[in-house]
């Protein structure tokens, strides 16, 4: 998806084009920390506090 972003910055050169492409760079790397803490408290809590939650 990034990659799409960028290939239409590198055809047109315009800075919108650039900060849409950075745009999608950070929302990956915010979504990716956001698995990363998600994985880790889910491997801290037992399973049965999460089914009755």
């Amino acid at each position: 998806m990034k990659e799409c972003f960028w290939e239409k910055f590198t055809q047109t050169g315009r800075v919108e084009d650039y900060l849409s492409y950075k745009g999608m760079e950070i929302c990956q790397d915010v979504i990716e920390k956001h698995k990363e803490i998600r994985d880790e408290t889910r491997e801290k809590t037992p399973d049965m506090e999460r089914i009755q939650g």
